[in-house]
């Protein structure tokens, strides 16, 4: 179980940085309303945020070790799920995931219709000289200007599959990775490099080496030692997250 706790626990940190992602871009199309005083546009966009966070719920197969560990939902391995021995079958009425998933299901038609039939309000023009304040210790609040984020290098990893002593990882996408371009060193010592063929080699070099393109040789699966699994997801994580990005290649 600890192996595909692993994966569980890498799966949604990708899932995070994604909707981190997503909803950056929900907040610069609601600063495009801000400024131009369009308030029914932004309760509009507020109202598909608030969809995709319910929409982007963690309940997928790839963030439960317990369905990595059996199968997933409709697996015959679902009757020894310990989880769904305590919690009810995920798949069967009445059981703790089909509660989660019905309740997500009622609350996102509750929000439909919640930022659409408004009227222009005269009220919620930008006044400069009239001051603002927040609950908060009635600190006034400014509004920050947010520019697009810049295009960093990312990573997609698809479904992973566990073999006896390492776990076999697909590339699913790519983004902005030139061969040549990356050289980044993690905290922990892994470093990302862009080369010919994706490749990870253990923790005795520590590197990870990406393809950039989509073709089936950039996308080969990586073979990474059951040992070395942690330190290759925490490696990735962080550069999905853009923060080896700052540092100076080396």
């Amino acid at each position: 179980m600890a192996n595909y706790l692993e994966v569980a626990q890498m799966s949604l940190r990708h899932h995070i940085v994604d909707t981190r992602r997503v909803e950056d871009n929900f907040l610069m199309q609601m600063e495009k309303s801000a400024d131009t005083h369009d308030v029914k546009g932004w309760m509009a966009v507020k109202e598909d945020l608030l969809l995709s966070q319910v929409r982007n719920m963690s309940l997928r197969i790839k963030e439960c070790p317990y369905c990595l560990a059996n199968g997933g939902p409709g697996s015959r391995e679902c009757s020894l799920c310990t989880y769904g021995k305590v919690k009810g079958i995920c798949t069967v009425p009445g059981s703790k995931y089909k509660e989660i998933e019905n309740a997500r299901d009622e609350l996102k038609e509750t929000i439909r219709g919640y930022g659409s039939g408004l009227e222009e309000s005269t009220s919620m023009k930008y006044e400069p000289d009239r001051n603002v304040f927040s609950d908060r210790g009635k600190l006034p609040m400014f509004r920050r200007k947010i520019s697009p984020p810049k295009p960093q290098p990312h990573v997609e990893l698809g479904p992973m599959t566990l073999h006896e002593n390492y776990v076999l990882v697909p590339i699913a996408s790519q983004e902005n990775i030139s061969i040549g371009n990356l050289n980044f060193k993690c905290d922990n010592g892994v470093s990302v490099h862009s080369v010919s063929y994706p490749q990870f080699k253990g923790m005795d070099s520590k590197k990870i080496f990406l393809r950039g393109g989509m073709s089936e040789n950039d996308t080969q699966p990586m073979k990474v030692p059951l040992g070395d699994f942690a330190l290759f997801c925490e490696a990735i994580t962080q550069f999905n997250n853009g923060r080896g990005h700052d540092n100076k290649p080396f």
